[in-house]
């Protein structure tokens, strides 16, 4: 788990504990939806980083437009643009779109992000 958004795909696989395991493509570790837990979670996605806002913006556009999917841009502390989804609490509803980034013709490495609401 990785607290905040990193500039490169290196850079967060370095920050996050990562258990690999070859399981082939489009699968996911279950969640299990925890009632009794005293943490919420909302669910959101990293599209793309980018150096240049415009080329976010054209990205953002695109997705909107082909996907249907709202998109925002934040920036980020070391000047880079991160893409990012909407989020969401709906755990299947974020798999499906992760799913769907992760294969688009568009060159995207999605990064999937925990958020823990205040409780």
């Amino acid at each position: 788990m990785v607290s905040k958004p990193g500039s490169s795909l290196k850079e967060t696989l370095e920050q996050a504990d990562v258990l690999s395991e070859e399981l082939g493509s489009r699968n996911f570790i279950s969640f299990a939806d925890l009632n009794s837990s005293p943490y919420q979670f909302e669910f959101q996605v990293q599209l793309a980083l980018f150096d240049d806002e415009a080329d976010a913006k054209d990205l953002a556009k695109k997705i909107s437009t082909l996907m249907g999917i709202s998109t925002s841009i934040k920036q980020l502390e070391n000047g880079d643009f991160a893409l990012t989804s909407y989020k969401t609490e709906n755990w299947d509803h974020i798999q499906k779109l992760y799913s769907d980034l992760s294969y688009t013709s568009y060159d995207l490495q999605p990064v999937l992000y925990l958020l823990e609401l205040p409780g």
